[in-house]
């Protein structure tokens, strides 16, 4: 097999080969996506998409569970930072985290703009999104859902006393 440098290299002149007999840009645009494509599976496995996989799927139910609970909550908690906080919860817990906020809220909220009292409060909302997204998550069950199933096996010392 020859090694990746060389694949790409032959994968290149043959993109250049197709723009040399006139394809068109529309052509040579959609060559490149499923070259850069080819190039991110053949590198990244499976295990890379299923991490991609994984993580839309949870931020997608994190914003599915803020959209069917934000009706039933006062205007003075559906703002952006409490809407935040509330999928980041959530994502926390079916990520397989515990749901215990932050010691340190994220990096957009070290700006100097948030140590005035508005900031402050902004940054309450947050951690108090951050807290009702986590029991959400909870209590729909996804801290569940992303358990992969074990078992103890018997010693081998315990295995052998049972062999005839």
């Amino acid at each position: 097999m020859a090694p990746k440098g060389a694949q790409v290299k032959r994968t290149m002149a043959a993109f250049n080969w197709r723009v040399a007999k006139g394809f068109s840009a529309k052509d040579v645009s959609m060559a490149r996506v499923l070259f850069l494509l080819v190039t991110v599976l053949a590198t990244g496995g499976c295990a890379s998409m299923s991490d991609f996989r994984f993580r839309y799927t949870t931020e997608r139910q994190a914003r599915l569970a803020w959209n069917g609970c934000k009706s039933n909550l006062p205007a003075s908690e559906r703002t952006v930072d409490f809407a935040d906080g509330f999928k980041a919860g959530y994502v926390d817990v079916s990520r397989g985290g515990d749901g215990a906020c932050p010691v340190v809220p994220p990096p957009c909220y070290w700006d100097a703009r948030f140590q005035t009292a508005e900031g402050k409060l902004r940054v309450d909302g947050w951690y108090a999104g951050f807290a009702m997204g986590a029991s959400a998550a909870f209590q729909c069950g996804t801290s569940r859902s992303n358990n992969v199933p074990s078992r103890l096996c018997a010693t081998p010392s315990a295995a052998s006393e049972n062999w005839p």
